[in-house]
């Protein structure tokens, strides 16, 4: 009875052959599971890694881009104080020698390198200006009403013939009354900001009007600008334009996935009237991940198969230690 038992340990049996599979089969599938878990937990881990350190980056280039508006909106502030009190300028308004401003504005501006320089009378109408249309009524502007009230003024908005820019006015007094007041600023429809922000920080950027988009370094699948296009999240909307809230996190643009701020432009009525957009896209993330993948996957494979290979020899070596006890204890 006990060497019947005895052969079910016989090498040749088909039971042995079951056994050696089965301890096969068990040692590959826990080596396996654990290095594909381990795979995937070291990806998440680079992945989440690699998410923390962009969205690090990202806020970085926010605070650094923030900076500079106030940089520019300070520049203009003391471009227009200054000329406001120049007493040639003054004379100039009060005599009506137009010709003599538009010169004036315009080679100013050349020299300060400013898209918009204009002086209007007490009405609001351009007596001369760089940027702007001559004779257009620009009244209607927040900053102008604000410097013709005799506050100096900043705000994001239109002027006359441009469709957005950042503007600083202050009033120009003589005798003891307002006259006019010196418009400065920069067009926002010109790509000059955001080439800065792109060639600082090496991130995309743009700046919105309401939803539209005035100025970008986006550019769609047939390397067309999206400017004129309008932004579809409905959420940015809402926490920015609507609530004056920054809005933070992964948004679609034109079907491609971006980790982006966007931060409202207030001027100092309080009024948000625009956005600038800053951020990176996840498809160098996703190429980082592939790059990954690629190479680890090889090597996890590569750790499999020799890993099979001694559970293998070791299986095999432990059959036939088990094989020569049968015999031994046969005899």
């Amino acid at each position: 009875m006990a060497k019947k038992e005895l052969d079910r340990f016989d090498t040749k049996a088909k039971k042995d052959i079951q056994i050696l599979a089965k301890l096969l089969a068990l040692i590959g599938a826990a080596v396996i599971g654990s290095c594909v878990s381990v795979e995937i937990i070291a990806i998440l881990i680079f992945d989440r890694g690699l998410m923390s350190e962009t969205r690090e980056r990202i806020e970085h280039t926010a605070d650094g881009v923030d900076l500079t508006l106030k940089d520019w909106t300070s520049t203009l502030k003391g471009y227009a104080l200054t000329l406001s009190e120049r007493p040639d300028i003054v004379e100039a308004l009060e005599t009506g020698e137009k010709r003599t401003l538009q010169n004036d504005m315009t080679n100013i501006a050349e020299d300060l390198e400013i898209d918009i320089l204009a002086v209007t009378d007490a009405r609001g109408n351009v007596a001369g200006g760089y940027g702007v249309s001559a004779n257009a009524n620009v009244s209607s502007a927040f900053v102008v009403t604000r410097a013709l009230q005799g506050s100096v003024a900043k705000s994001f908005e239109g002027l006359g013939n441009v469709v957005y820019a950042a503007l600083s006015a202050a009033p120009i007094r003589a005798g003891g009354r307002i006259i006019g007041c010196v418009i400065a600023g920069y067009d926002f429809t010109k790509n000059d900001f955001v080439e800065v922000v792109q060639d600082s920080y090496n991130m995309d950027s743009t700046i919105l009007k309401e939803d539209v988009r005035m100025s970008s370094t986006l550019l769609d699948e047939n390397g067309k600008s999206l400017v004129g296009t309008k932004i579809s999240n409905a959420e940015v909307v809402q926490q920015v334009l609507r609530n004056g809230n920054p809005f933070e996190g992964e948004t679609k643009i034109n079907g491609q996935a971006y980790y982006a701020i966007y931060h409202p432009l207030r001027g100092d009525d309080g009024k948000v009237t625009g956005m600038v957009f800053i951020a990176e896209s996840l498809k160098s993330m996703e190429r980082i991940k592939k790059h990954t993948i690629a190479i680890v996957s090889p090597i996890v494979a590569v750790i499999v198969i020799v890993l099979m290979i001694i559970a293998y020899r070791f299986v095999h070596w432990l059959m036939w230690r088990i094989y020569n006890v049968t015999n031994f204890l046969k005899e």
